[in-house]
């Protein structure tokens, strides 16, 4: 009877050991299906490279208007708008607007190409690692088709950035990318140092609530022994009355 209870015994650990290394593996197994899982989904996510709109229609509306104004004004035809293929960008009307409308579409121009760095740096850095991916089938061609269309089209941007630039100031055309660059890591620059300085406040106020937590603190315990040698001196002064009286 006791063997076939130690028996019985053995076979039921046996049992929960391999139901538990059953487990184990399926939990190993799982955690590796979710860790690839995951893997693909960054894979396939394509990031938000949006054109800068806001800054773009800044920009065409400005030069709409002085377009307007050379028209009414008879300087320019009203079809001779953008600049034919092949043509010199010192022939453009932007080379004959006035200083008003020069300097402001200049401001746009630039204020456009700033507004581009972001996605001009994203599709940079993303470029190599997401080629790699499509090269060993880790990446669907739908999304290698949305990432290379998003490339293009930031290609089209930068070409015209140039041509506009130079159009409107000889060699601008090789400088307005550069400059927004450099303007672009000035902001970081300023950023970073705002947020350096706004942490800093945010620990001199810590250390200053914390001084003075620290002298009301001391403060009421002064305040508490004080109290204590008040009664105690009232209670000798009292003491004291009594032995008069008692005489």
């Amino acid at each position: 009877m006791d063997s076939s209870l130690g028996g019985w015994l053995i076979f039921g650990l046996m049992a929960l050991i391999a139901a538990i290394g059953v487990v184990r593996l399926w939990w190993q197994e799982r955690r590796r299906s979710q860790a690839k899982a995951s893997f693909f989904k960054e894979a396939e996510d394509v990031l938000s490279f949006s054109a800068p709109t806001e800054a773009i229609n800044e920009y065409e509306v400005a030069r709409e208007d002085a377009f307007d104004e050379m028209v009414k004004e008879g300087k320019v035809d009203k079809d001779a708008e953008d600049l034919p293929e092949g043509e010199l960008p010192e022939t453009s009307w932007l080379r004959q607007v006035s200083q008003e409308h020069k300097k402001k579409l200049k401001l746009f121009l630039l204020r456009r190409a700033l507004a581009n760095v972001p996605r001009w740096i994203g599709l940079s850095q993303e470029v190599n690692a997401k080629f790699r991916l499509y090269r060993h089938g880790l990446l669907s061609e739908e999304t290698w088709q949305s990432f290379s269309r998003a490339q293009e089209a930031l290609q089209v941007e930068l070409d015209y950035l140039r041509l506009e630039a130079e159009c409107l100031e000889p060699q601008w055309g090789d400088r307005i990318l550069k400059d927004a660059m450099l303007l672009f890591r000035l902001q970081q620059a300023k950023e970073a140092q705002q947020k350096e300085q706004e942490q800093e406040a945010k620990k001199r106020a810590a250390i200053q609530k914390q001084e003075c937590v620290l002298q009301q603190q001391k403060k009421d315990a002064m305040e508490r022994r004080a109290e204590k040698q008040a009664d105690s001196l009232l209670k000798e002064e009292a003491g004291k009355q009594k032995k008069k009286a008692a005489r």
